[in-house]
């Protein structure tokens, strides 16, 4: 995560800064005149492991003392670093001489440890400094500072300089892009600092959204062709070709199925499972219809109150002649709510028809009565066997 340094908070009442995206430098910058470049990244947000890299040039100009520092993670946000309730990691450059000595300090509550490396005759020369915070070494947890001569930072300059905290260090929120060292002297030095680098550990889970619907259902032998869905990460990107699907549906057996999303991203972080399910229906087997009856979402509507049972079910027709009913639960003569139960050829129960009674005088889709009559004549006359004839 690179820094653009114009985001940052500048104290400068000197002017001893000029700052721009990738870069700050100090010009006669002088100890203890309290200037700095500061921004907040909300709490403990440094209480991480991290990698954080930066370059840094002392001028060949400058004199042959002074200091800067050149990179600080803090809890305190006024440029001082150090005293009670404070709790800092910090990078200083200083000169001596042609040499460069770069330090790592840490302050816990006014406990101050450092460790430092000097750079011959490196005045004058750029160098590229990683800075690694790792919280989980030790039991407080340890920082390291590695200088490069190179921007690839293969080819290292000197050894590893080490800090082994020996007490926790307190919430740490401000990043520092520079700052003036505060110390009893009049030392001024010139130079710069440039792309500050943050590596953070990737701790975002990828976000997996779902194509479609969540819910669907098809009908069983039916063909079905999942919608899928798409899976981005705020460092990889579009992983959706990384998403692992399991979808169990089988279209030819009747019953509900869960396909489900799953997707990490390189960093290992899962993302939250989604997921679809899947009805697999019988077909249209289990349907009844009706020419005098309204049939809508598994109601029978418009039959005539005191209809007999035997009459209202003659008037409905199945839709599949292997489709059988059930009509237990259907009075004689039929009442409101009643229930006809279809189950299909299959031999799965898919409809409850529930009955919704009209009176007749609302009634527009009723039977007419001579229909009725004329049904219960035709049961008759086939009980006994003959049929009358009429005039």
């Amino acid at each position: 995560m690179i820094q653009n340094y114009t985001t940052f908070s500048l104290t400068d009442a000197n002017n001893r800064y000029t700052v721009t995206a990738s870069r700050i430098v100090f010009s006669s910058l002088t100890d203890n005149e309290y200037a700095f470049a500061i921004k907040d990244f909300g709490v403990s947000f440094f209480n991480t492991l991290f990698t954080h890299n930066f370059d840094f040039n002392l001028d060949s100009a400058s004199a042959t003392s002074g200091h800067a520092i050149l990179w600080a993670v803090s809890n305190y946000s006024t440029g001082i670093l150090g005293g009670a309730g404070k709790n800092s990691i910090y990078a200083t450059s200083s000169l001596s001489g042609n040499d460069v000595v770069i330090a790592l300090y840490s302050i816990t509550n006014s406990t101050l440890r450092t460790n430092s490396l000097t750079i011959t005759s490196g005045k004058g020369n750029t160098y590229y400094a990683s800075v690694n915070y790792d919280p989980a070494q030790g039991s407080f947890g340890k920082a390291f500072l590695r200088v490069y001569s190179d921007s690839a930072r293969t080819t290292q300059v000197g050894s590893t300089v080490t800090l082994t905290f020996p007490s926790a260090i307190g919430a740490m929120r401000y990043l520092y892009g520079a700052l003036s060292v505060h110390a009893p002297t009049t030392n001024n030095i010139t130079g710069y600092v440039e792309n500050l680098n943050l590596n953070l550990p990737d701790v975002v889970k990828p976000v997996i959204t779902l194509l479609g619907d969540s819910e669907t259902t098809i009908i069983k032998g039916q063909s079905y062709i999942d919608a899928g869905a798409t899976a981005v990460d705020d460092e990889d990107g579009d992983i959706t070709g990384e998403i692992v699907v399991s979808n169990p549906v089988d279209s030819n057996t009747i019953g509900d199925y869960t396909i489900t999303y799953n997707v990490s991203d390189s960093s290992d972080n899962a993302a939250d499972e989604v997921t679809r399910l899947v009805h697999v229906e019988p077909s249209d087997d289990a349907v009844v219809t009706s020419n005098f009856y309204t049939i809508e979402s598994n109601i029978i509507s418009g039959v005539r109150i005191g209809t007999q049972k035997t009459v209202a079910l003659a008037y409905l027709k199945k839709n599949n002649i292997g489709q059988t009913w059930n009509s237990s639960d259907i009075h004689d003569p039929i009442q409101n709510g009643d229930v006809l139960r279809v189950t299909a050829e299959d031999g799965t129960t898919k409809i409850s028809y529930s009955i919704r009674l009209v009176s007749s005088n609302n009634l527009s889709a009723s039977i007419p009565k001579y229909n009725i009559q004329r049904i219960q004549e035709e049961r008759s006359e086939h009980k006994f066997g003959h049929k009358i004839e009429e005039d």
